[in-house]
């Protein structure tokens, strides 16, 4: 688009959208009544405001088109309002069949549930600790005695508090499903609005939404269990309000104030995405200055109030750095070649997606085990869409800054070692010039192709809004819809957590003191947390599972191997120097085998107590 004054000169053009429904100036009467039934005899309901047929026996696909229409010569308010009933409808119906009956003791996640784990005790623990007047970033919780710097840690301060009345009234597990059903369709919903302001029209704006939306990228989200990886609803929010201030439809106080605030919402949801959007930000803007020089006094004015919201953004979140930078941070170990897209994954699809997943079975296998590490799939259609647009429409600045983004993303995805169905071969890649980066240094180069499905996103929508060969258009939109659409069939989209009666019925105040410390001891270390959330923190734990860990605990080889039942008797002497120096009250053993029920009642002297499904070793 073009700065200043573009805004006046596009809506004075018909829209492009090649639907014949839709004005680009949004100039359809507010009061237009909503479809009324006529006469049985007809068997249709007549559109009064448009004259077109809204009902009858054309079929499912007619009615569609029908709505559609209808939606798209409303209000842009209304416009709106469907396109997000839309994208939240899609996702329902995708997963609810599977996760509804179950809500409150399935996750919407796979794995082995050990990372939907954390973001179930983050729920509990900030709301818990603005309850109780406690340092949010500092918790005693876990790892006692020594506590964690959970600035360090990924947790979800902001949906934890939106969140609090779900978490409170239905529980962590059922939080946890709600944050996940929101991410992909918040996203789709923040894109499409990015998308109609670029295009104004309504049908290619939803297309854009959707491939940024329900992209691969968000089922990998959806999968791993990482909530704070598709909640990036802020993103296309972010470029939306660039947009507003390009054309000069926002004053430059509104946009700096809103974008900082988008900012902070980015920043207290995930720090990682917020630096990448940060440096995806700073190099966007460089580009824009190469590509497009004849607009260099705009894109410097916007570019430097960009700057001064992050640096609102910052001195908002100046409590939080303090916290990062001045105490202890926790150790986590960095494998950035492991969590990074594998070349051939952008044409192929994996067992995450429905259309040819079966095609390319075991083909990335070597490179990534969890499919959830495959989540760079963009498919052949949008790239053949891509194409077409940047073939054709080089020529226009903002295409061109579009191609560079979208490039750069996928380039920067591929990590420091480039992938090839599999294969590692020793290429240097640009991704080891910003390893060494603050902040940055900490994301994974497989994450950052989410800003390459944004800009595909807004690429198809620009693609699809043209006038020419519309059908065909459309057409090819439906495979491209078609073609990103998960394999719901598949196991990977759910996982029950474990509820043992001790912690669900809270049987465990019965037998553990406020404020005890407790050692749990389980095949899946991320359990212990969702059980202290569900127990409220009621107890300590002596360890805990959040992807980090304190750099400085005592005997914490000793303790990982306690917690995942890797000890034996000869480690009595050792086992007394921990229970002693940590204040250890009880173990809780969940499902044991037979030989640690042995060795947990040699180490302890005492038989366990078999109590609401686990096995309690009191050690007072």
């Amino acid at each position: 688009m073009s700065p200043r004054g573009s805004r006046s000169r596009r809506a004075d053009r018909p829209s492009e959208s090649g639907q014949g429904d839709e004005q680009s100036k949004d100039n359809q009467p507010a009061n237009t009544p909503l479809p009324r039934s006529a006469p049985k005899a007809s068997g249709a309901r007549a559109d009064p405001g448009h004259g077109r047929r809204v009902g009858g026996g054309g079929g499912p696909l007619q009615e569609a088109r029908a709505f559609l229409s209808w939606a798209a010569a409303r209000r842009p308010a209304v416009r709106h309002l469907v396109a997000l009933a839309l994208f939240s409808g899609a996702i329902l119906s995708l997963f609810a069949t599977r996760i509804l009956p179950h809500i409150g003791s399935t996750y919407l996640a796979s794995g082995n549930g050990q990372d939907a784990d954390i973001f179930a005790w983050s729920l509990v623990w900030w709301p818990h600790a603005m309850a109780h007047a406690s340092n949010p970033l500092l918790t005693g919780v876990v790892w006692a005695p020594v506590g964690l710097n959970l600035a360090g840690a990924t947790t979800l301060p902001l949906p934890s508090v939106v969140l609090a009345p779900v978490t409170l009234t239905a529980g962590p597990v059922v939080a946890f499903n709600v944050l996940t059903y929101l991410g992909p369709a918040l996203s789709a919903w923040t894109a499409y609005l990015l998308c109609h302001r670029v295009t104004r029209s309504w049908i290619p704006s939803l297309a854009g939404g959707f491939v940024f939306g329900f992209s691969a990228y968000q089922w990998g989200a959806i999968f791993g269990g990482h909530p704070n990886l598709g909640l990036v609803f802020f993103v296309p929010l972010a470029g939306y309000l660039v947009v507003r201030r390009v054309e000069g439809s926002m004053s430059s106080r509104a946009f700096v104030v809103l974008l900082a605030l988008v900012l902070v919402g980015q920043f207290a949801i995930s720090t990682e995405v917020f630096a990448t959007l940060a440096m995806f930000g700073l190099g966007t803007a460089v580009v824009a200055l190469l590509v497009a020089s004849r607009w260099w006094r705009s894109i410097l004015r916007v570019s430097g109030q960009a700057g001064v919201s992050f640096l609102i953004a910052a001195a908002v979140a100046a409590p939080f750095l303090y916290y990062l930078y001045h105490y202890p941070q926790p150790v986590k170990p960095y494998l950035p070649g492991q969590v990074s897209s594998d070349l051939a994954n952008f044409v192929f699809p994996n067992t995450m997606t429905w259309i040819g997943h079966q095609w390319t079975r075991g083909l990335f296998r070597a490179a990534a085990p969890s499919p959830g590490l495959e989540a760079a799939y963009i498919g052949i259609p949008v790239l053949l869409i891509l194409l077409l647009l940047f073939v054709t429409r080089m020529r226009r600045p903002e295409i061109g800054i579009l191609a560079v983004v979208f490039v750069a993303a996928l380039v920067a995805s591929l990590g420091p070692v480039l992938k090839i169905a599999g294969r590692r071969h020793d290429w240097p890649m640009p991704w080891r010039l910003v390893q060494k980066v603050p902040i940055v240094k900490n994301a994974l180069p497989g994450r950052l192709v989410m800003f390459g499905f944004l800009a595909a996103g807004v690429g198809v929508a620009i693609w699809a809004s043209g006038r020419s060969w519309r059908w065909a258009r459309l057409a090819l939109i439906g495979v491209v819809a078609a073609s990103v659409l998960p394999n719901i069939q598949s196991w990977i989209w759910h996982i029950k957590a474990p509820r043992p009666a001790f912690f669900a019925d809270g049987i465990y105040r019965r037998y553990l003191s406020p404020g005890e410390t407790v050692v749990v001891v389980s095949g899946n270390k991320g359990s212990q947390m969702l059980w202290q959330a569900e127990a409220n923190m009621s107890f300590k734990l002596a360890g805990g599972y959040l992807g980090v860990f304190p750099p400085r605990y005592p005997d914490l080889r000793f303790q990982q191997r306690l917690a995942s039942g890797h000890v034996a008797t000869g480690d009595a002497g050792t086992f007394r120097r921990f229970v002693a120096s940590h204040d250890v009250g009880a173990i809780v053993a969940y499902e044991p085998a037979p030989y640690l029920t042995s060795t947990l009642r040699a180490l302890t002297g005492h038989p366990p107590l078999r109590v609401g499904g686990v096995e309690l070793y009191s050690l007072r």
